[in-house]
């Protein structure tokens, strides 16, 4: 099985390879409909959907995109049972959260999309977490934090 970071890393090179495009404002808009053989920017926003964040997509790749998301979302929600790569992910968001100075657990978990009822109710999460706290702190101490 996948290590955790070794999942976010394909799910990542995976999005990067989606047909995803990005324009913040006229002169972009402009440009991005010219590159994408649009009459104008009209006709683009007539073709596309807005992802967020000044991104967006051709309609006719929506469901490419769409199922995309969804597999990361079910290959994470599967992965997630399995212990180790729980204690990886974890450790990994522990990290990225620095759970080392705050001790909230919400941020790393939310992160993973699990929510503190779920973690509170499931022996196999909180023993992951323990293994993957005690394995954080060592490493924290080990670097002289």
């Amino acid at each position: 099985m996948e290590k955790y970071k070794e999942l976010k890393e394909r799910h990542e090179k995976e999005t990067n390879s989606l047909p995803l495009h990005f324009a913040f404002g006229k002169e972009q808009l402009e440009k991005k409909a010219k590159e994408l053989n649009f009459n104008s920017v009209e006709e683009l926003e007539d073709n596309i959907f807005s992802i967020g964040f000044g991104g967006f997509a051709l309609l006719k790749d929506k469901k490419l995109i769409i199922n995309t998301f969804k597999r990361h979302n079910k290959e994470l929600e599967n992965a997630l049972k399995d212990k180790e790569f729980l204690i990886s992910a974890f450790r990994y968001e522990m990290s990225n959260h620095e759970y080392y100075v705050t001790y909230d657990k919400t941020e790393t978990l939310a992160k993973l999309g699990i929510s503190y009822d779920e973690f509170m109710s499931n022996v196999i999460m909180k023993e992951a977490w323990k293994i993957a706290q005690d394995d954080y702190f060592k490493k924290m101490e080990e670097m002289g934090w």
